[in-house]
């Protein structure tokens, strides 16, 4: 699984390099409100229809069918409505010119309730290493494609061909290898109690939703369309990646998480605690690394035009090493059914992230929302922990000592790899170089030294994870 999430990476990369150069600011800021507005409807249509099949005790092949329909008629809904409202959304966003991509992301509207449900039913098959290997390969497929368009039609709308091909290829090679999906049938009463969960999972989507799009939303009304491309670039190289790592984490951990919130089950605090600083150290330590690796290579990476991305970029990759662990503890306060906890963080966040907007406008500086968003972040994730540990889910000083030695790790790669681009950049004397690296080996043989004692070797072995 973990071959299968880097060469999707890679490939998510790659993709980005490439059209990056093809595409013009104005026009990955149009595809930037296409995106957006297609999530929107897409958390309204979607319904948390996956995660209802993913948590359910038990779900009969005549639930499944219900399922299926339901999902049918929610893509078909949500397509028609996005092409009926397109030019709407353009004029709302101030960006006319995102209306044509809105009716070219039909498509992705439409098959992503059914292709969504499909997913969630390989989860609960076990089907793990299968969806893996899907995704992967459908990624690579789409994106090559869609890099393909890119370089012949320079247009942004070859964008939207990604995730819709993406769709398309992942329902049909899943259902005919595992045939989860049943053939659609009539609504059955039964399935009404799975639904019941779907509208609380889709109150805390769009509020989610919320507290990412907002800026997004001020920025292209308040600067224009080239700056929220700008704002898309800095996104898709830094944020996005990460994103695709919390996704894969949380898809594979929220069929457990039901565990988690059982009473009869005696240890779970401390086993959740333990995972959720196994998350932290997965997510922030890189994190850590791409913040200080950003300004010297994003420009070699997205093309030299992109220079006002680097300051967004940096902070975004802080953000994204925050959000994982916040949306890991998040989905398991939803599991448990703990919704006012959860609204309430959200609620929070998107107050913050506004106040972060404000202040974007008065100063003309949009790094601001982007400190407001990490700031929204810490809060919603202690306001949720605090939960948490009071409900008896989560050790308060298990994650006390586990945070602490995450930032600590954190800052210790960030001042190691900022010492080695600083010796690069300036062109230091050989002495300093030489002495930089006789510093870092000797690091690395303490580091190896004393590995077995390290946190993160140490919960791997705890939990048989190596």
């Amino acid at each position: 699984m973990l071959g299968s999430q880097a060469i999707t990476f890679l490939s998510q990369l790659v993709y980005v390099a490439v059209t990056s150069r093809l595409i013009s600011a104005a026009g990955f800021g149009a595809y930037a409100v296409a995106a957006s507005v297609t999530a929107l409807v897409g958390l309204l249509t979607n319904g948390g229809i996956a995660q209802a099949a993913m948590r359910a005790d038990r779900l009969s092949d005549r639930d499944s069918s219900s399922l299926t329909s339901i999902a049918l008629l929610l893509g078909a809904g949500g397509a028609a409505f996005t092409v009926a409202t397109a030019e709407l959304w353009g004029t709302i966003w101030g960006v006319p010119s995102a209306s044509r991509l809105l009716i070219a992301s039909a498509p992705i509207l439409l098959l992503s309730p059914i292709s969504l449900l499909a997913q969630g039913l390989v989860r609960r098959l076990g089907g793990f290493r299968l969806l893996a290997l899907v995704s992967a390969s459908v990624s690579v497929v789409s994106l090559g494609i869609s890099a393909g368009l890119a370089v012949v039609m320079r247009d942004p709308i070859s964008l939207v061909i990604a995730p819709a091909l993406t769709m398309f290829l992942t329902l049909v090679v899943l259902q005919a290898r595992t045939k989860a999906l049943r053939r659609p049938r009539a609504l059955q009463r039964a399935v009404i109690s799975h639904l019941q969960f779907t509208w609380r999972v889709t109150v805390g989507g769009i509020l989610s939703y919320l507290g990412m799009n907002l800026p997004k939303f001020f920025i292209t009304r308040s600067f224009g369309a080239p700056e929220l491309g700008v704002w898309n670039r800095a996104e898709s190289a830094v944020l996005s990646p990460f994103q695709m790592l919390q996704k894969a984490l949380a898809q594979t951990i929220y069929p457990e998480l039901r565990n988690v919130t059982r009473s009869e089950n005696t240890g779970n605090a401390a086993k959740f605690s333990d995972l959720l600083i196994v998350v932290s150290w997965v997510t922030v330590l890189p994190a850590a690394l791409v913040a200080v690796l950003v300004p010297p290579l994003l420009p070699l990476f997205l093309g030299p035009e992109w220079q006002p991305a680097i300051q967004l970029a940096v902070a975004m990759a802080i953000l994204a090493g925050l959000t994982a662990m916040t949306s890991i503890l998040s989905s398991a306060l939803e599991v448990a059914g703990k919704f006012k906890v959860t609204y309430a963080s959200q609620v929070v966040q998107i107050l913050i992230v506004t106040t972060g907007c404000i202040a974007m406008l008065i100063t003309g500086e949009i790094q601001l929302v982007i400190w407001g968003m990490i700031a929204a972040t810490v809060m919603r994730h202690t306001i949720n922990l605090t939960a948490a540990c009071r409900l008896g889910y989560a050790d308060a000083r298990v994650l006390s000592r586990g945070y602490w030695g995450v930032a600590l790790g954190a800052v210790c790669v960030a001042a190691v790899v900022a010492g080695g681009v600083l010796v690069v950049v300036l062109h230091a004397p050989a002495w300093i170089a030489i002495l930089y690296g006789f510093g870092v080996a000797g690091l690395g043989a303490i580091a190896f030294l004393v590995r077995e004692r390290l946190p993160p070797i140490a919960l791997a072995r705890k939990y048989g994870l190596i």
